[in-house]
C-alpha cells in the first residue's frame, strides 16, 4: 500500500534537492561549485522542490511541550513522546495490528 504522512503543517517546506560542495583550488582558495547530486520525488515522480507535499492527516500542534536539553549544547527540542503526529503514528500502527 500507499505510505500516510502525517504532518503540523498544511504543507511540507519543499527542499527537493541534495547538493555538494566542491572546493576549487588548494583548501578551496579558488571558491567552490555547488552541485545538484540527487533530488527527491513522489512514487509518481513529481518533483517536490520549491512545491512540497500535503500531509495526509494535519496532527495539531501539542498544547504544552517539555523542553530537552542535548548536554552543554544549548540546544533545546519538544520531548518526542508529547508530539501529537508521533502520538497519532502510534495510535495508527496500534489500530493496524488488531
Amino acid at each position: 500500500g500507499r505510505a500516510e504522512l502525517l504532518g503540523e503543517n498544511a504543507k511540507t517546506f519543499g527542499k527537493g534537492k541534495i547538493q555538494s560542495v566542491f572546493e576549487l583550488g588548494e583548501g578551496g582558495e579558488g571558491g567552490a561549485v555547488i552541485v545538484t547530486v540527487a533530488k527527491y520525488q513522489t512514487p509518481a515522480h513529481r518533483n517536490i522542490d520549491a512545491v512540497g507535499i500535503e500531509p495526509d492527516k494535519i496532527c495539531g500542534a501539542p498544547v504544552e511541550q517539555q523542553q530537552v536539553g542535548f548536554a552543554g549544547t544549548g540546544i533545546f527540542t519538544a520531548d518526542i513522546r508529547s508530539d501529537p503526529c508521533v502520538i497519532e503514528a502510534e495510535r495508527f500502527f496500534r489500530d493496524s495490528e488488531a
